[in-house]
């Protein structure tokens, strides 16, 4: 087979006019006239598909399974076609691994497919020697491809060929990449697209936000792209300015209403974010530096928790100032702690501690609640790492001592026994054979030291430690050549904690020195701890309480300005120690609601349920009551306050004013006698028991028989 190339870049871009036979009858054919012929319908084609559909892939010839082997490049190209700028068809029949030879070492190269012929199937020739050079000649031409590897790209290169792949270098081999590579639309493809420009005006290209980088946050709250709308309702109106080069975007006031409520509502749900976490790093931070307490004698930790359990108890957190006045304070304590426990701690986790308490500050500084609740968490779990160092000390010798004073020698160098073995042995009983570690060992302070002590072979009675407390029941055990054995514990309501209620084998038993004593020791009814329930919601009181082994006792509400079920108090308080299954009682917050003050002036003693039923149905209650005389009816009610129709919340308390006793004018006889005339001044008197109603017709008399005020029953009020 002899290959070729047609591609000639001159002759492409040259156009020539096309000439074709004219056949008529007893025409003698020659070669010429059949190659005119192929040209003729082959240059036409060309030319079409040249400057009508333009050079590209039509589809297919994906590059893929790019790897090095010895000769090169190995790749795999699939099927497809493409046209060359001389508007060639290029036809890959089959999906197929090539091997190209290169010697680039370039991170970046081009893969080129390209036109070319071969000929093929040589057949004999009946012309004369004289007309041919062989004895045969090739009888087909087929069109066919090469694929090309370079480091220049299709601006600088001058290859009749179409770009299929550009191969990026990455740690193994290359990986393809066509997005340089340019591709033919068929008529259909055509078709639809120029269908959604006339039906899809808005985005006929279906163009997401995405696609053309759009804003897709703002402050930080992500949106990723989707696909543009533009509304025709005119709630929002886009114009462009010539003058300035900008955009300007209106929204209308329903818009902007709605927008602001969504603000309002997010703002609201980020407050109960804030009290929470505000009232989880007070909790935290309690828990934190009372472990501290365990390991370190610190006044700054002292007072940390002092100060932590006052806010909780004040519900402190609720108020945004007031915590970060608090957080500056325990911040100075939390920096002044470093002081107190740098000489004893581990000195890896002080730094530790010491970096995220620098990050607090930083957080403070900005006064931002987020930053500090997690720079806060920061602070606590390094505290909680405060641990000592660990002391090292020798083992000091025992052998050859007493038990108890080996115990005693062990003590006063923080150590501790550990295992008690007995073995028979003439030195004299109790007395310490062996020890390990041995002397002179360093060992963390704190560590075991186990024994074998010598015992005598005859058996031993077993001693009574039940009614003993556990320490002293310890010691006869172990007076006696015996060991502790397992520990249990029992509750028991009739005698103290630790003393013994069982031992096993029992007292006089004869038994080997060294045998253990299992002992059942009395314990203190199990309790639990109360959880927290303030600023939880009603509905999570009972599961909450249930892991606590408590259950819900009463529940009442109250009126606040927190979400309705919040609960805002508990009792017993959080933190107590209770048995199982007790209760716990909780107040819960109501909405608050306005109602108004109906009228109780006029009514009696006999319409008291009247009364109950008007306060009952505006949700009110009697507050004050106050008496004074009156004409009224004693039980009258005289006054009222607030006054009716007045707007008050729900639950208030109505001060209100009795009519105390019914005083009744008796005009009766009166006996004048002259008097001499007297100045009166003419400044009323004021009488503060006397209400506005009551009118009193003054008599003057020097003499007067009869009282003119009694009372119906005629009996004087002496009040």
């Amino acid at each position: 087979m002899k290959t070729y190339t047609t591609i000639n870049k001159e002759e492409c871009q040259s156009i020539n006019t096309f000439e074709r036979n004219k056949y008529f009858y007893g025409k003698l054919l020659t070669v010429d006239d059949f190659q005119t012929e192929q040209d003729y319908f082959r240059k036409k084609n060309q030319l079409l598909n040249q400057r009508v559909e333009g050079s590209g892939i039509l589809g297919g010839l994906n590059v893929s399974n790019i790897e090095k082997v010895e000769e090169g490049i190995s790749l795999q190209l699939t099927e497809g076609y493409a046209l060359d700028e001389c508007g060639n068809l290029i036809v890959v029949e089959h999906t197929k691994t090539h091997t190209l030879s290169h010697s680039f070492t370039d991170e970046r190269l081009y893969l080129y497919i390209q036109y070319i012929e071969c000929d093929k199937d040589r057949v004999a020739s009946i012309s004369e020697n004289s007309t041919c050079e062989e004895s045969c000649c090739y009888n087909r031409i087929l069109e066919t491809f090469k694929l090309i590897i370079t480091n220049k790209p299709p601006s600088s290169s001058n290859i009749m060929g179409i770009l299929i792949a550009v191969l990026e270098k990455n740690e193994t081999a290359y990986s393809s990449n066509t997005s340089r590579c340019q591709y033919l639309l068929s008529n259909q493809q055509l078709a639809e697209e120029l269908s959604l420009h006339t039906t899809n005006t808005d985005n006929p290209h279906q163009v997401s936000a995405e696609q053309v980088n759009a804003i897709k946050s703002i402050n930080h709250i992500q949106h990723p792209g989707k696909d543009i709308t533009l509304t025709s309702d005119g709630s929002i109106n886009i114009e462009a300015d010539d003058n300035t080069k900008s955009i300007n975007l209106s929204v209308s006031q329903t818009i902007l209403s709605e927008l602001y409520s969504d603000i309002m509502e997010i703002k609201s749900n980020l407050d109960e974010v804030l009290r929470f976490l505000m009232d989880k790093a007070l909790k935290y931070k309690l828990k934190a530096f009372s472990k501290v307490l365990e390991h370190f004698e610190s006044n700054n930790a002292i007072e940390i928790v002092k100060a932590v359990q006052e806010a909780i108890d004040n519900r402190l957190y609720m108020n945004k100032d007031d915590f970060l006045n608090l957080m500056d304070y325990l911040t100075k304590l939390e920096t002044q702690l470093i002081d107190d426990v740098k000489e004893n701690v581990v000195k890896k986790e002080l730094e530790l501690y010491i970096v995220a308490i620098e990050g607090l500050k930083v957080a403070m500084e900005h006064k931002d609640l987020f930053a500090i609740a997690v720079a806060q968490d920061e602070v606590c779990e390094r505290a909680e790492w405060l641990v000592p160092q660990v002391e090292k000390v020798k083992v000091p010798k025992i052998v050859t001592l007493q038990l108890h004073t080996a115990i005693n020698t062990l003590a006063q160098k923080g150590l501790l026994v550990g295992n008690i073995t007995h073995t028979v042995s003439t030195k004299p009983r109790n007395s310490v054979l062996t020890q390990n570690p041995k002397a002179n060992v360093l060992v963390d302070k704190g560590s075991h030291v186990d024994v074998s002590i010598a015992s005598k072979s005859e058996k031993i009675t077993v001693p009574k430690v039940v009614g003993s407390n556990i320490l002293n029941a310890k010691k006869e055990i172990i007076d006696a050549s015996l060991t502790v054995g397992s520990i249990t514990s029992k509750v028991s309501n009739t005698v103290r904690v630790g003393t013994i209620l069982e031992q096993k084998p029992l007292p006089k038993t004869k038994v080997e020195a060294g045998t253990a004593i299992d002992l059942i020791v009395a314990k203190a009814q199990q309790k639990t701890q109360v959880p927290q329930l303030i600023n939880y919601k009603r509905e999570n009181a009972e599961e909450i309480l249930t892991k606590y082994q408590l259950k819900l006792g009463t529940v009442n509400s109250q009126i606040s300005r927190l979400p309705a079920g919040t609960i805002l108090s508990q009792t017993p308080k959080a933190g107590s120690w209770v048995t199982p299954k007790s209760s716990v009682s909780i107040v819960v917050a109501t909405k608050t609601k306005m109602t108004t003050v109906p009228s109780l002036i006029g009514f009696g003693e006999k319409d008291a349920l009247k009364v109950k039923a008007l306060l009952d149905k505006s949700n009110l209650k009697i507050g004050n009551v106050k008496y004074a005389y009156s004409s009224k009816p004693k039980g009258t009610i005289l006054l009222q306050d607030p006054e009716a129709g007045t707007k008050v919340l729900r639950g208030s308390a109505i001060d209100i004013t009795i009519s105390k006793k019914r005083l009744v004018y008796n005009p009766g006889p009166v006996i004048v006698t002259p008097i001499t005339p007297i100045h009166i001044d003419p400044t009323p008197i004021e009488d503060p028991t006397i209400t506005p109603d009551i009118v009193v017709n003054p008599v003057v008399s020097s003499n007067p028989v009869i009282n003119p005020f009694i009372t119906r029953d005629k009996e004087i009020d002496k009040e």
